[in-house]
């Protein structure tokens, strides 16, 4: 009598090498992101001295580093102000995070709600899109996942290894609208954070 079935096998392998992977993984991002953290003044400096009064002249060497940074093509007034705004550049990587739903405002220098976003009613839309979205794309994912066996029985290995790759895409896509829909909150969290602290 088996107590395993040897097709589960695989399964089980790849979710015990995940499984001891993704610590791992974890343990390298964070010793990566230590590092980084410790070479944000140099780098800072660094844009400092590109920039200088003027983006412009440097223009292209400060968007390699900008986007290398913080995942995001900025404006020259952009890059200006994030250096040039006492406090502001510890907000670029968010803000290139998030970029999609904010901008700079100069007067009062802050990070502000952009126009498609600014009101509560546009970001419930949105919300509500995303969620709809990751509902759609998580249950046919789950669903054709679980019908893999079935697929196999019924129609043969090439359908159930389709079935199964197209499945596990929309798992991912699934839980990328899920990343998304959090991007919301944070950006609306970064807004309300103020860039310089008078003490």
């Amino acid at each position: 009598m088996d107590f395993i079935d040897l097709k589960l096998v695989p399964g089980i392998i790849s979710i015990i090498l995940f499984g001891i992977g993704f610590p791992f993984m974890l343990s390298k991002w964070k010793v990566s992101n230590i590092q980084l953290t410790s070479t944000n003044l140099e780098f800072y400096e660094k844009l400092k001295s590109l920039c200088g009064t003027n983006a412009n002249y440097n223009l292209p060497t400060l968007l390699v580093a900008i986007h290398d940074y913080a995942a995001c093509e900025l404006k020259p007034e952009e890059i200006e102000w994030f250096i040039h705004v006492p406090g502001a550049f510890k907000f670029l990587k968010r803000y290139g995070k998030y970029k999609k739903y904010i901008e700079i405002n100069k007067n009062p220098n802050s990070i502000k709600l952009s126009i498609k976003y600014s009101s509560k009613r546009k970001r419930v839309k949105e919300r509500i899109k995303i969620i709809i979205f990751y509902g759609l794309t998580g249950i046919i994912g789950g669903f054709g996942f679980l019908s893999t066996p079935m697929i196999n029985s019924n129609f043969g290995t090439v359908s159930a290894i389709v079935c199964l790759g197209a499945s596990i895409l929309l798992i991912i896509l699934a839980l990328f609208l899920l990343l998304e829909l959090t991007k919301i909150d944070d950006a609306v969290r970064l807004v309300n954070e103020k860039i310089y602290k008078e003490t």
